[in-house]
């Protein structure tokens, strides 16, 4: 493998390992986003927003790195043109 293939290679490896762990505590976020839901509707307080704020932040990761990896394989694509 040439040195440029070992270097996508890695970078596509990495950024899947970057995205299971994104789905994992976005995962999380969403649980305990859940649980914040039910005790402000029983206490009143509303302490949502910064979950929320958190969650969207995690969701814009996810979409950049999603974009990041197909964006990579397109830009191969028009190299070898």
């Amino acid at each position: 493998m040439t040195n440029a293939l070992q270097v996508t290679n890695t970078v596509e490896k990495q950024g899947d390992n970057l995205a299971m762990t994104m789905k994992r505590i976005n995962g999380n976020v969403n649980f305990y986003l859940e649980k914040e839901e039910l005790f402000c509707r029983q206490v009143g307080i509303p302490v949502v927003n910064t979950f929320r704020i958190y969650s969207a932040f995690i969701e814009g990761i996810k979409v950049f790195l999603d974009s990041l990896k197909s964006g990579s394989s397109s830009a191969d694509s028009s190299r070898s043109l």
